[in-house]
């Protein structure tokens, strides 16, 4: 059953369902994000704080770096990775979660 955000209403989808349910993410991001939220956090958190800051565009892929040094730098995990492929689908998640991150991020069609 999806979520709902009933105060939400996003021109990519329905109103009463979660963002996460209105575009194709593959599974394996589906499954990245379910097992490491903190990750989601992490890039709202610095997208955010670039956008305050006056930015109007940014790189995912910059943000997935600085998320993988945090990481290091903070925890044990000797194993923790993120694929470079997640990054597309992290940038329109975010701008679909975040209004004041809509095209925020430079996206391409994905294959």
């Amino acid at each position: 059953m999806p979520a709902v955000m009933s105060d939400y209403y996003g021109e990519e989808g329905s109103a009463d369902l979660h963002p996460i349910y209105w575009r194709d993410y593959p599974s394996a991001w589906l499954q990245f994000h379910a097992d490491n939220p903190d990750v989601y956090f992490y890039l709202k958190s610095m997208a955010l704080d670039l956008f305050e800051a006056g930015r109007t565009t940014w790189g995912m892929k910059s943000l997935i770096e600085a998320v993988r040094w945090q990481i290091a730098t903070t925890t044990t995990d000797p194993v923790f990775k993120i694929n470079n492929n997640h990054a597309p689908y992290y940038a329109r998640y975010l701008m679909d979660m975040e209004p004041r991150l809509r095209g925020f991020f430079k996206t391409r069609q994905v294959k």
